[in-house]
């Protein structure tokens, strides 16, 4: 039991979750008295959810009022707003990461670029409540030029279908495109150096063509976007390592028109 006719207080939760800790003079005769801690394993059902805190700094803000930062449960599609240390340019937010497969962060103020970054939270080391996570968001208002990079892990495995993270970074592009009508985009995708140059050629054009038809469907006028397919031509780094090649397979969202 916890509350004994001994002197017991001070009940905390360990870091993961697991324990429970408190003070008890229970055993001050084993001890040489006064008091000691005491701790035992949580019941499943009393054990605290899984949460995420997210940080970091906000850059490339040209002296502009800080825009909000968002994080999105990729399963829920539950929204989080960060707060923001206006003097440290700074944003900090907790997610609850029970049941979630990935969070997606970006930028709330319709004035920037969506530049949304995804937490795969199966490749994070210690999700184990408090987990934190350091990222710095590059943030700045879209411009001619500007572009957004859809890395090859949005795709299926040598593939156009896009995966499910993929299609909420893409709405949030969509919804972006709806509240600058005058904008226009070119989709552009890109492959490493495997595979021959018709393959890579095919794969990147069908890429691109897949993020067009998402667009379209999401009712972005035809009009305002073009895509293509460059194959392995023009790739961000040698094709040299596994890592560079990740890179490398990409599809790029370009402004073109604002």
């Amino acid at each position: 039991p916890i509350n004994t006719e001994n002197d017991e207080h001070g009940l905390i939760v360990s870091f993961d979750g697991k324990y429970a800790l408190f003070a008890s003079n229970r055993f001050s005769k084993e001890s040489g008295g006064g008091l000691d801690i005491v701790y035992f394993e949580l019941p499943k059902n009393l054990r605290p959810e899984r949460v995420l805190l997210i940080e970091g700094k906000i850059e490339n803000i040209n002296g502009d009022t800080l825009p909000q930062i968002q994080a999105i449960d990729l399963s829920s599609n539950k929204k989080y707003d960060a707060s923001i240390d206006t003097l440290q340019q700074r944003f900090g937010v907790v997610v609850n990461i029970e049941n979630s497969e990935a969070i997606v962060l970006t930028t709330a103020d319709t004035g920037y670029l969506p530049a949304p970054q995804v937490i795969y939270l199966k490749e994070t080391d210690s999700i184990n409540p408090p987990a934190k996570k350091n990222i710095n968001m590059s943030l700045s208002k879209f411009d001619i030029g500007e572009k957004y990079i859809l890395q090859n892990l949005n795709f299926e495995y040598n593939s156009s279908a896009l995966k499910k993270e993929a299609k909420i970074i893409l709405d949030l592009w969509a919804k972006f495109l709806k509240e600058h009508p005058q904008v226009e985009i070119s989709i552009e995708g890109h492959t490493d150096d495997i595979g021959s140059d018709e393959f890579n050629m095919k794969l990147s054009t069908e890429r691109a063509k897949a993020v067009y038809d998402y667009f379209l469907a999401s009712g972005i006028e035809p009009h305002r976007m073009h895509y293509s397919g460059f194959g392995k031509s023009k790739p961000l780094f040698p094709n040299t390592t596994p890592e560079n090649r990740e890179l490398n397979r990409r599809t790029e969202i370009i402004i073109i028109k604002k």
